[in-house]
């Protein structure tokens, strides 16, 4: 039986879509090993209920779209980690652990949280983290929450670096895979670093 090789997951997440990049290492250094743009929730539903739609609804009305929503997502996070597992294992790799940014509190209340800017737009958010975060776990595949904020310090880490020369590193990484290499793929990109430097520790 061949022996497959560990990868760590890093997503950077857009409510309703996902950049989804694979770190490996080769002979000591970190490789991209896959890239993708991934849908995380059906395309004939609301991608930001809390924060629009639910907003003009009667609570009752409110919760159960946003209870098809939660299910959507669920759906679309899973067919979207087993493809990625799936052809991970074709090129023989595992995904072992996924970095995805930590969900953010919201109010337990949903009338609260409707009438808040802020707690809608974290509570949207969430549902997406969460629906990620579960898929994972059904794989056996670790969660590492991160905060876009400390993504380079965690590569620099896990790569031996200062944090201030990880953007050069993460560009570096890019050039050899071609378009596209967006920030949002360097974000993603920085944290499956930091979850596979913290996975090997």
């Amino acid at each position: 039986m061949t022996k497959t090789k560990p990868v760590a997951v890093g997503v950077d997440d857009h409510r309703g879509w996902a950049y989804l990049v694979c770190v490996a290492r080769d002979r000591g250094r970190a490789v991209v090993v896959n890239r993708r743009r991934v849908e995380l929730i059906h395309s004939h539903l609301p991608g930001q209920p809390h924060h629009h739609e639910a907003r003009d609804l009667a609570l009752d009305e409110a919760r159960e779209l946003i209870r098809r929503i939660t299910e959507s997502i669920a759906e679309s996070c899973r067919s979207a980690l087993r493809t990625l597992a799936e052809e991970l294992a074709g090129q023989g790799y595992r995904p072992v652990s996924i970095a995805i940014r930590a969900v953010p509190e919201t109010p337990d209340d949903l009338g609260v949280v409707l009438e808040n800017q802020a707690a809608s737009i974290a509570a949207d958010a969430a549902l997406y983290l969460r629906g990620l975060a579960g898929a994972a776990a059904e794989l056996g595949v670790e969660v590492r929450p991160y905060l876009r904020k400390d993504v380079d310090a965690g590569a620099a880490g896990a790569l031996g670096i200062e944090p201030a020369e990880v953007p050069a590193f993460l560009k570096s990484l890019g050039e050899g895979l071609g378009p596209p290499w967006r920030k949002e793929h360097r974000i993603a990109a920085a944290a499956a670093i930091g979850a596979l430097g913290s996975e090997r520790r």
